[in-house]
């Protein structure tokens, strides 16, 4: 601790900085009364500093959890904070509201989210239709997204946001090595079998990466024509592999949704 203290605070600043801290350098830094006081602009507080640490303790999260906004944001951030300290921050947004709601921002684009945490971010009361649709999308957009969550949100997201996720999917993968959340991938081909499992699913999601299958079964392109859905008729539109008779009524259909 005396070696802490003879420390000035730039110093401090700067160790906090340190992903190999020791666990009581860790608390030491955390309860170090800082003199900080809401300049957070020009220069952060040595807690801000120590909540980005990918490696802290458990307890030292719990502290931290209990300083101000800014913290918590950091906490939200880190791909080192475990579960239930994340589940707290959403109960404490929850509980507080108004400017916590960056807490919620930063922890649903947090790729080592797990479903537990997911689904607890969807009980988040928003009141916004625009931050409503922002929390879906973040939550599409996550690589650590579950495809039960998916499938519980993608009716609620804009059919233009589906549409660029999937254009872009198979690019992403390739550069970050992930798999994407929205399971569009239409390079492994299904069987009879597994299309009509997927079709009678009723999920978009599913219909679409339907739309997109080189060897799709005739019956089911007429079947998913029939959706008259126009995301789905552009997926079809697409798609070079249709019989004939479908190619002709796509083309027709995308005529009136132009």
């Amino acid at each position: 601790m005396k070696m802490l203290i003879e420390k000035t605070r730039l110093e401090l600043l700067s160790l906090a900085q340190n992903p190999n801290l020791t666990i009581a350098e860790q608390f030491q830094l955390a309860t170090y009364q800082d003199g900080w006081r809401n300049r957070a602009v020009r220069e952060p507080s040595i807690a801000m500093i120590l909540a980005k640490n990918p490696n802290l303790d458990e307890q030292v999260q719990q502290l931290l959890l209990k300083q101000n906004m800014v913290v918590r944001r950091n906490l939200a951030e880190n791909l080192g904070v475990i579960e239930n300290i994340q589940l707290q921050l959403i109960d404490y947004a929850i509980e507080h509201g108004g400017i916590e709601i960056m807490v919620i921002w930063a922890l649903v684009k947090n790729p080592s989210i797990s479903e537990i945490v997911q689904r607890k971010l969807l009980t988040y009361p928003i009141q916004d239709t625009f931050d409503e649709t922002y929390l879906y999308k973040m939550l599409a957009k996550n690589p650590s997204t579950s495809s039960d969550i998916f499938s519980e949100i993608e009716n609620y997201l804009p059919r233009n946001f589906l549409r660029h996720r999937t254009t872009i999917d198979n690019i992403e993968e390739e550069e970050c090595g992930v798999e994407s959340a929205t399971l569009f991938d239409s390079d492994v081909l299904l069987s009879e079998e597994e299309q009509w499992q997927l079709f009678l699913s009723q999920t978009l999601s599913s219909h679409i990466k339907l739309a997109r299958q080189p060897n799709l079964q005739e019956e089911i392109q007429y079947a998913l024509l029939d959706q008259d859905d126009k995301l789905i008729i552009s997926f079809l539109a697409d798609n070079p592999y249709l019989c004939d008779d479908v190619k002709d009524r796509v083309f027709q259909l995308r005529l009136i949704y132009l």
